[in-house]
């Protein structure tokens, strides 16, 4: 699902002359550069990784930047996928891409895939105001999460309390 939400988005923007669309899978692979650049990349993308991690938590102790607890649960990414997720900001940093839409559904586990789970709803998680990337990241969420909102209304949970949704 996520990608074929993201092939619709790359063709709303890629209509404007100012955007260069860069898609990071389809529905059957990963972009060729990326996944090499997974590939070739590996420890270089753990060693990133670890190394932003550090200095986030660094900030939050040192109190120049807030935390915020998550407002939603998240599924823990295998090793694998956080070599792509990680790997694709780095690769972003590195080529001067100046915005990257992370699209992910959430799902509870539960016994029968085949039942629904305990989540319906679409939300859009955006960097926190003091990250450098946050006013370029609201005004795209603003815009994507607008029209998602035509098709799905605003996550809420089946079970426990309704998550809260930025607006």
């Amino acid at each position: 699902l996520s990608a074929t939400i993201a092939q619709k988005i790359a063709v709303i923007l890629g209509g404007r002359p100012q955007y260069k669309i860069i898609v990071s899978r389809d529905t059957v692979s990963w972009d060729s550069a990326l996944q090499e650049y997974f590939d070739n990349q590996k420890q270089t993308i753990i060693d990133w990784k670890n190394v932003r991690q550090a200095e986030s938590k660094a900030l939050m102790e040192s109190g120049a930047v807030k935390y915020v607890p998550d407002m939603a649960y998240h599924s823990q990414a295998s090793p694998e996928m956080s070599v792509k997720l990680y790997g694709t900001n780095k690769w972003a940093d590195e080529n001067n891409i100046d915005l990257v839409l992370n699209l992910h559904f959430n799902d509870s586990g539960r016994p029968k895939m085949d039942q629904p789970g305990g989540f319906k709803g679409c939300a859009i998680f955006i960097p926190e105001s003091q990250m450098k990337n946050h006013a370029a990241s609201e005004a795209a969420a603003n815009y994507v999460f607008r029209e998602l909102k035509k098709v799905e209304p605003p996550e809420v949970a089946q079970i426990g309390r309704p998550f809260e949704v930025a607006e």
